[in-house]
């Protein structure tokens, strides 16, 4: 399972920065499979800016498009990615 937030933190490939104890990242899956187990110790924001996404949580299924921001507390989730 992806540890999502130290994943980011650690890789320099990622555009990112951070304040104080806040990291802001611009995320572009590189992966192809269409569900990716994450998890991570934080809660964090998702902004989609092109595509479709599900996560799905112990709290339900949340699906978002482009244009659409998510909050997600910390824990697991299996994320659904549609290749169009």
């Amino acid at each position: 399972m992806l540890n999502l937030y130290e994943d980011i933190r650690s890789k320099k490939h990622y555009n990112k920065f951070e304040i104080g104890g806040l990291l802001f990242a611009e995320y572009k899956c590189p992966l192809e499979e269409k569900f990716v187990d994450i998890w991570t110790h934080t809660h964090y924001l998702v902004h989609v800016v092109t595509g479709k996404k599900t996560w799905h949580t112990t709290d339900g299924s949340f699906a978002a498009e482009a244009g659409q921001t998510l909050y997600f507390k910390k824990g697991a989730a299996i994320v659904e990615q549609f290749f169009n």
